[in-house]
């Protein structure tokens, strides 16, 4: 499996490195454009994001997006991602689709779509539009509130009013993404004793959209997302249960301050409801540091479950509380290395690094809540 993504990858590169000739000889316009990362991480118990107990430094992205414009009218945008990890290898196809222009009000879309959700959904992979590495887990970590994609078609434009601008997207299809969870809430019997488990979800005969408001006052943007459809999992064979998303998000920034926030919720059939959301903010000190911090947060409900009935541990997997400050150096817009210390309660996030921490954990009743990160990278775009 690791040859055949580093065959990929390689396939990619090449096509990306021939298109200067492909745009002279069809008249086409043609961008490319990259972002890509490093980061090392170690926490102080728990496997958490990037970090482990022991250190870990094989945390690599690279993420390559290439458009056309053939025709007036016309745009194609397509992105790869090439992503190394400590236990994974992996290339994935983020977007590939086509955009016809009627108007800057009116711009139709179809084909493998970025998803528009929130304040960072379209950019998943550029890490110099935000204060810290990572984005907030509880909207954007392997929960099932977003995805880089839809497969399908939508509608987007700018429709200014007055001093207002309002920016929508309705769109239909199908949405694609990866789910990660303790392997003590699986239904299987053979995952129980797993530390956790990622399988993928797809929701289907999905529609739904997003809306972000400019308002007079310079810097300051708020709106809301949400869809609907019918969720199945990699992991399942019973009927999908309908899914339903919304949330709202606001966003205020001046010069070198900013501050965002998103909060969600999350509903699948009678199986579980999530409700999550962060509290973000950053200060440029200069032209080079920035400071920030955070708050993220994400609980778990299951309708009908009495946890009583459940091992001792199971209510702090449900739970995800994070505070992080970070600390960041830019050697200009494109290039930026930064840090961050992150303190993380609940296990909805953060797991044991064996099976036998977790049959240990099942025996005493007792796992650790508690889990510190400390995060060193770079991350740049071109």
């Amino acid at each position: 499996m690791h040859r055949f993504n580093r065959i990929i990858g390689c396939l990619a590169l090449t096509v990306i490195a021939a298109s200067p000739a492909l745009a002279q000889s069809t008249g086409s316009i043609i961008d490319i454009h990259g972002f890509g990362g490093w980061a090392y991480g170690k926490t102080g118990g728990h496997k958490y994001s990037l970090g482990t107990e022991g250190g870990e430094y094989d945390n690599a992205e690279l993420a390559l997006n290439v458009s056309a414009k053939p025709m007036e009218k016309l745009s194609v945008v397509a992105q790869m991602r090439l992503e190394s990890g400590s236990d994974t290898e992996q290339a994935e196809l983020d977007y590939a689709f086509a955009e016809w222009t009627f108007s800057d009000a009116v711009r139709v879309r179809a084909g493998r779509v970025k998803h528009p959700f929130g304040i960072y959904g379209e950019v998943f992979d550029v890490g110099t539009v935000r204060p810290f590495y990572s984005l907030p887990q509880s909207l954007y970590g392997s929960n099932g509130f977003t995805a880089r994609a839809y497969n399908g078609a939508g509608i987007t434009g700018n429709v200014p009013v007055g001093k207002w601008d309002l920016q929508y997207d309705v769109y239909g299809g199908q949405i694609e993404g990866d789910f990660e969870t303790p392997g003590l809430l699986s239904t299987s019997s053979a995952y129980f004793t797993e530390p956790s488990i990622t399988f993928g979800y797809r929701v289907e005969n999905a529609y739904g959209g997003r809306l972000n408001i400019s308002t007079p006052v310079e810097g300051l943007i708020f709106g809301g997302s949400g869809y609907t459809g019918q969720a199945y999992t990699d992991l399942s064979t019973v009927d999908a249960d309908k899914r339903d998303v919304f949330a709202a998000h606001a966003e205020y920034t001046h010069k070198g301050f900013a501050i965002r926030s998103e909060w969600g919720h999350l509903k699948n059939g009678g199986d579980f409801n999530v409700d999550g959301g962060y509290l973000e903010t950053s200060y440029r000190i200069g032209e080079h540091w920035q400071i920030a911090g955070r708050w993220d947060q994400i609980d778990v409900t299951l309708p009908g479950t009495n946890l009583d009935r459940l091992p001792k541990i199971f209510p702090q997997l449900l739970e995800h509380r994070e505070a992080a400050l970070g600390l960041s150096y830019w050697f200009s817009p494109n290039f930026v290395v930064r840090g961050s210390y992150q303190l993380v309660e609940g296990n909805r996030f953060a797991f044991p690094e064996t099976s036998d921490q977790v049959k240990a954990a099942l025996a005493s009743g007792v796992l650790e809540r508690d889990t510190d990160m400390i995060l060193i990278g770079a991350q740049f775009s071109f």
